[in-house]
């Protein structure tokens, strides 16, 4: 993996870990304020995942559209 792949990856593992709290959070206040969590830990898993995959899969095709325009 290249440097910017490396850098892409870690943020998207950021991104990511901020989704798993975010729906977490979101979990357990429902769980408080309606008697159940308002998303399945299914769900939960697969978002951060697909968050997390995702983030880094567009930085990187950031960086290679950025790479084609330089000269």
């Amino acid at each position: 993996m290249s440097e910017s792949q490396i850098k892409n990856s870690r943020q998207g593992i950021y991104q990511g870990f901020y989704v798993y709290m975010m729906l977490l959070l979101v979990n357990v206040i429902g769980d408080y304020f309606f008697e159940g969590p308002l998303f399945s830990s299914a769900f939960v898993f697969w978002a951060g995942i697909i968050a997390s995959s995702g983030w880094a899969f567009i930085l990187d095709l950031k960086d290679k559209r950025r790479q084609k325009k330089a000269p």
